[in-house]
């Protein structure tokens, strides 16, 4: 352990402190390359509905994605992963993270102006990252969404 032979800073409760700072200095770092920026997520139901009611629908082996044009400077993005995925939050949560990453990864090199839902199936589960990721890369081409509509992946 840390300072165990009675150092300057062997008071009692320091290393438990120092423990409890550095991982919340962990979780914050994890959360900022997980978490997309909040412009780039799609949050208001009324937005979500315009997707699922007038946008474009392409289906992947593991998921499907709405698309819309926004006519805004950035694209927004939305994931969708219902119980019917899986029944356990730990899974559903994995598997959002797994699409942000994901997401985090490709976004400067697709076009803007794009409002995109990704609907997960339950295949998804049984899938790794790599795949997902390149599931998406082969989506973006065909949809023709990156910017020079070569593979980045």
């Amino acid at each position: 352990m840390l300072l165990k032979d009675g150092g300057p800073r062997a008071e009692k409760g320091y290393q438990s402190k120092l423990k409890i700072y550095l991982a919340t200095r962990l979780y914050f770092i994890f959360i900022y390359f997980i978490m997309l920026a909040k412009r780039l997520r799609l949050v208001k139901e009324k937005d979500f509905k315009k997707i699922f009611k007038l946008g474009k629908v392409f289906y992947s082996e593991i998921f499907c994605i709405k698309i819309l044009a926004n006519g805004l400077d950035v694209n927004r993005y939305g994931i969708v992963i219902s119980t019917k995925v899986s029944k356990k939050a730990v899974e559903r949560n994995k598997l959002k993270r797994w699409f942000r990453a994901a997401i985090k990864e490709f976004d400067k090199k697709l076009a803007i102006g794009f409002d995109l839902v990704i609907i997960a199936s339950p295949t998804a589960l049984s899938r790794e990252y790599k795949f997902i990721k390149s599931e998406l890369d082969k989506v973006w081409l065909k949809l023709k969404l990156f910017k020079s509509n070569k593979p980045h992946a």
